[in-house]
């Protein structure tokens, strides 16, 4: 094989690793940021939309009379603890879901810490790279 022909595909494997990184961190931006505004739009412009999609039963408003007593093993045999309220249980579920989407704003900020810069030097290599490729293919 000759040297411009390994050269020329060591360069077109390069354009392809450059190419590929950063079409794959543009989409990892491209979803982190989304989330990112998903979650401030849901915090601060529509505060209505933001609700657990999931809330639990309360147990205290259960038909059954059973399931309004919690047994609790490590007080004694057979003793039976207090219910906890519906409130209590609903602000430990908002507190979770609070907590959770805390989490993930922390995530996909992350995400697009690590991401962007990432993406802008592969880009611009990319670029700088056909650039040169342009400028030596007028040149001949």
């Amino acid at each position: 094989m000759e040297p411009t022909k390994l050269v020329y595909i060591n360069k077109t494997a390069l354009q392809v690793y450059l190419l590929l990184v950063s079409v794959i961190t543009l989409v990892m931006v491209m979803i982190s940021a989304s989330q990112l505004i998903n979650v401030g739009l849901k915090t601060y412009v529509f505060p209505a939309a933001d609700a657990p999609a999931y809330i639990e039963r309360c147990f205290s408003e259960a038909p059954s009379p059973v399931a309004k007593e919690i047994i609790v093993e490590d007080e004694g045999e057979g003793s039976i603890a207090e219910p906890r309220s519906c409130e209590d249980q609903r602000k430990d579920q908002e507190e979770i879901y609070h907590t959770e989407k805390a989490r993930d704003a922390v995530r996909n900020f992350s995400l697009l810490i690590v991401a962007l810069p990432l993406f802008l030097v592969h880009y611009r290599l990319f670029t700088s790279e056909r650039k040169k490729k342009v400028k030596v293919k007028k040149e001949d």
